[in-house]
């Protein structure tokens, strides 16, 4: 159960937590089923595991990289925020900042674009 941000009452329903990377990933079948391994699947995981009710979170630079594209998809500016600084993940060179990405913000803004162009949308 949480909290609605509009009502004061309480609703039930599933809460996803991602962490989310952007790179090569290597894709093995075995018994007809796809398992997908390297440093990125790595990193998704690393970051995921930090992830807490509801949460989008992905390494700084990553996102910064990504930014435009997320923001041509939403059409507008993706809310964000640094959430661990310098966090020292398992697997990782180096120690990024993790940031949380306002995916509310983000869906309203992205239904709200697809009902003014939907011819772009399909």
């Amino acid at each position: 159960h949480h909290l609605s941000p509009n009502t004061n009452t309480t609703s039930s329903g599933l809460t996803m937590s991602l962490g989310m990377s952007s790179g090569v990933v290597n894709k093995n079948l075995e018994l007809g089923r796809a398992q997908f391994k390297g440093p990125t699947c790595n990193r998704a995981a690393r970051v995921s595991g930090l992830a807490k009710g509801g949460a989008l979170l992905m390494m700084e630079h990553e996102f910064l990289e990504w930014k435009q594209g997320f923001e041509e998809a939403t059409g507008g500016a993706v809310g964000y925020r640094v959430l661990f600084e310098q966090q020292k993940l398992k697997g990782v060179a180096g120690t990024p900042n993790i940031v949380w990405i306002d995916t509310d913000a983000t869906t309203k803004k992205r239904i709200a674009f697809k009902a003014k162009n939907p011819d772009l949308t399909r």
